[in-house]
């Protein structure tokens, strides 16, 4: 009986974390596809405020191993990494800036010559958040909480009212 009784708990955390695992899924898939809607309307604007994102050079896996989550710590980069790793290898030769710098309204240029080029991209955000209420059974459990809450982030770059 006891075994039964032990078997039955394990098979309703089972069914419950299932369940549970599903609105947590559907939950964040509403918020991102809110976070990416607000950045994607912001996006086409014909202006708007825009943002520079933080450099991250390295992230530390927080408690929960996992990389890129909420309890990660970020190193930060420095902005003339992005020179030396990507704009200025570019150029076979550091000399060409010159011819490139010669041509009018040249976004390479302003790349160049910027010393935070990520803030010629543009970049706007759009974040949204949801509160999950969790199933009883998990509450009591597994997860001693009233809910979690699931939140989205998303850069796009400005395109400038080119729609």
């Amino acid at each position: 009986m006891i075994e039964f009784i032990v078997g039955l708990v394990a098979v309703l955390v089972i069914f419950a974390g299932l369940l549970q695992v599903v609105s947590l899924t559907q939950a964040r898939t509403e918020a991102l596809m809110s976070a990416r809607r607000e950045a994607g309307q912001r996006s086409m604007a014909g202006s708007g405020a825009r943002l520079t994102p933080d450099y991250i050079r390295y992230v530390t896996e927080g408690p929960d191993r996992r990389r890129y989550s909420a309890d990660d710590e970020n190193t930060p980069a420095n902005p003339a990494m992005l020179h030396s790793a990507i704009i200025d290898r570019s150029v076979s030769d550091p000399s060409e800036w010159s011819v490139i710098d010669a041509v009018p309204e040249n976004a390479f240029s302003d790349l160049h010559l910027n010393s935070n080029p990520i803030s010629d991209f543009g970049f706007l955000d759009g974040r949204d958040s949801r509160r999950v209420e969790l199933i009883p059974t998990i509450k009591s459990l597994v997860y001693d909480a009233d809910s979690i809450t699931v939140e989205c982030e998303v850069w796009m770059p400005w395109t400038r009212g080119m729609y």
